[in-house]
Formats: structure tokens, C-alpha cells, sequence
């Protein structure tokens, strides 16, 4: 089974989607404040995959806390791109705007995906950018 992914929601809707996740991947499912959730991504040393109706304002909650950065996700491509340019560990899926089979194939990008230093090494300049900031 694949490494623990961390599914957290603030609305109320993990269940809707916990059945497709539990297929692919070894869930682990919060419902709790922020300050909890990224407390288990710390610790745990892992991604989180956080379902809400408010991306916008899930984004600026998480991404004031030190050592996560958080990214909306609305395609693929940005999984992938926040991911890898940007080592994100916690992907923002708006559930008003993205299906429930394509939230299981964003979790498994973020997954999947590594953060690339080797072959761009600007990526982790940025990363340390971000870092001094917070």
C-alpha cells in the first residue's frame, strides 16, 4: 500500500468521497481545525488532500502556518506542478468544482509526484525563499 495520505475536509463531505480514496490509498481521514491538520502533515511527514467549499480561504489559512504550502488544485497539471516546483504538501480540491473520480487522480499525483531538485535546482531556491518568510 502506498504511504499515508492525510484526507481532511471542513465541510463535512470526507464520506462522500472516503469509499473511492480507501481504494488506492492508505487514508488516513481528519475532520478538525487547521491548526490539527497541519500538525498530522508534520509529524507524519506526508501530503494532505483537503476537500472544502472555500478554497480560497483554505489556501490562505494553510499557507500561513510554517513549513506547508498549500495550492488549489483544479487539474492535474497543477497537482503535479505544485508538487514538484513547489514540494506542496497539502492540495486544496474545491468539491463545488471537481468530481469525485477526478479528487482520487489528483490524490494520486500528489502521491505519486516527487519534488524535483535535481534536474531545476531554482525549484528548491524558491522553496527556500518561502521558507524565509515564514
Amino acid at each position: 500500500m502506498n504511504r499515508l495520505l492525510l484526507f481532511a475536509s471542513d465541510c463535512g463531505k470526507v464520506e462522500c468521497l472516503l469509499s473511492s480514496f480507501e481504494k488506492y490509498f492508505n487514508v488516513q481521514v481528519i475532520e478538525a481545525n487547521y491548526k490539527q491538520i497541519v500538525n498530522e502533515v508534520l509529524s507524519k511527514d506526508t501530503q494532505c488532500v483537503f476537500v472544502t467549499e472555500n478554497s480560497l480561504k483554505s489556501q490562505i489559512i494553510f499557507n500561513k502556518f510554517d513549513k506547508i504550502r498549500a495550492a488549489i488544485c483544479y487539474n492535474q497539471y497543477f497537482v503535479q506542478m505544485c508538487r514538484e516546483h513547489n514540494d506542496a504538501n497539502v492540495i486544496i480540491i474545491p468539491l463545488d468544482n471537481i468530481a469525485q473520480n477526478v479528487a482520487v487522480h489528483f490524490a494520486q499525483g500528489l502521491s505519486q509526484v516527487e519534488f524535483d531538485t535535481k534536474t531545476t535546482p531554482n525549484h528548491q531556491r524558491r522553496v527556500n525563499k518561502l521558507n524565509l518568510i515564514q
